[in-house]
C-alpha cells in the first residue's frame, strides 16, 4: 500500500489557514488581556481608596492628596527626590498602610518608564535611590500644593468628608503620553465614596490635548485645564 504525503500546495493551504486563524484570534486575546488588566487596575484603586479611608479614620478625617510646585500635573509623587520627603500617597506608605511591595499603587497596563514600578527612572521602594523620584501610576486629586514658598507640606490636609463623591484617584493623565501607554481608550477613576468607574478618553480628549508635553517640568503649568478634567471625571 502506497502512502501519499501532503503536496506543497496542501501544506501552503494549511499554513495560510493557521496564519488566518492567528490574525483573527490575536486581537481578541489582546483585548481580553487588557480587559483583565483594567479589572486589576480598578481593584488596585479601590484598595488604595480603602487605605485613604483608614488614614482618615486615624488622622481626623485628613487625606494626603495634592500636588507640588504650583503644577497640578505634578500630582503622582510618593517620594520627592529633592526634598527627601514623602508626599501625598507616600504618607500611606510612611504610615505602613500601603504594603511593602507597593503593587496596588501601579496600573498593570502602564508601560511608561516614569510611572512603571521599579523602572530605571522610578525607584521602589521609596528613597531607594537618592537621585530618583518615586511615582505612582495613579494621580491624586490636586487639592493642595505640598511645596509652596519654600515650605514643605500642605497648609491644611484635604478632608475626606468634604469630597463627597468627587474623584480622588485616577490613572495618570498629566499629559497624553501616560494615557497612551496605559489603557489608551480611557482611565479608571476612584471616588471618595469608594466606588470605581471607567471613563472613556473621548469625554476629556479636548482638554487632554491642551496640556503640553513636559520639558522637563510642567512649564507652563496648566492648572485650570487639570481642574477642568477632574471636574469632568466627577460627573461620570
Amino acid at each position: 500500500m502506497i502512502r501519499r504525503g501532503f503536496t506543497l500546495i496542501e501544506l501552503l493551504v494549511v499554513v495560510a489557514i493557521i496564519a488566518l486563524l492567528i490574525a483573527i484570534l490575536l486581537p481578541s486575546l489582546a483585548k481580553a488581556r487588557e480587559t483583565a488588566k483594567r479589572a486589576v487596575c480598578g481593584s488596585n484603586q479601590r484598595q488604595v481608596m480603602m487605605l485613604y479611608v483608614m488614614y482618615a479614620q486615624d488622622y481626623k478625617n485628613a487625606v494626603p492628596i495634592g500636588y507640588t510646585s504650583n503644577q497640578k500635573q505634578f500630582n503622582y509623587l510618593i517620594w520627592h527626590r529633592t526634598e527627601k520627603k514623602y508626599i501625598a500617597m507616600g504618607f500611606l506608605y510612611k504610615t505602613n498602610l500601603l504594603p511593602e511591595d507597593g503593587r496596588i499603587a501601579y496600573c498593570p497596563s502602564q508601560e511608561h518608564d516614569l510611572f512603571r514600578q521599579s523602572s530605571p527612572v522610578n525607584a521602589w521602594p521609596p528613597a531607594l535611590a537618592p537621585t530618583l523620584h518615586t511615582r505612582s501610576s495613579y494621580a491624586t486629586r490636586p487639592t493642595v500644593d505640598w511645596f509652596k514658598t519654600n515650605s514643605w507640606g500642605p497648609p491644611e490636609f484635604t478632608r475626606l468628608a468634604d469630597l463627597g463623591r468627587k474623584t480622588i484617584l485616577a490613572d495618570v493623565f498629566s499629559w497624553y503620553e501616560p494615557v497612551d501607554t496605559a489603557h489608551i481608550e480611557g482611565v479608571e477613576v476612584a471616588k471618595a465614596d469608594g466606588s470605581v468607574t471607567w471613563v472613556n478618553r473621548a469625554i476629556f480628549e479636548t482638554e487632554l490635548n491642551l496640556i503640553p508635553t513636559p520639558s522637563p517640568g510642567f512649564f507652563p503649568a496648566t492648572n485650570s485645564t487639570m481642574d477642568d478634567i477632574w471636574e469632568i471625571l466627577d460627573r461620570q
